[in-house]
């Protein structure tokens, strides 16, 4: 099992973030702060969480995944 700590910058707007509230929650990841989620998975790897990130969000906003624990 994975640990991520997904934090992602604020910018203005809460529209654009829509889409990535749903899909984090579609992946069981918890929100623990304004612009900050965790999620355990055991089906994504740091890479593929980059891809679907970059996918998810416009090339405006800039996320940054940081993987935090091992299991």
């Amino acid at each position: 099992m994975f640990s991520y700590i997904i934090c992602y910058d604020l910018c203005e707007g809460k529209k654009r973030y829509r889409d990535l509230w749903r899909f984090l929650i579609a992946l069981g990841a918890q929100r623990e702060q304004r612009s900050v989620w965790t999620l355990q998975t055991d089906l994504f790897d740091l890479e593929s969480l980059r891809c679907c990130f970059t996918y998810v969000m416009s090339e405006k906003d800039k996320i940054q995944v940081h993987a935090v624990s091992c299991k």
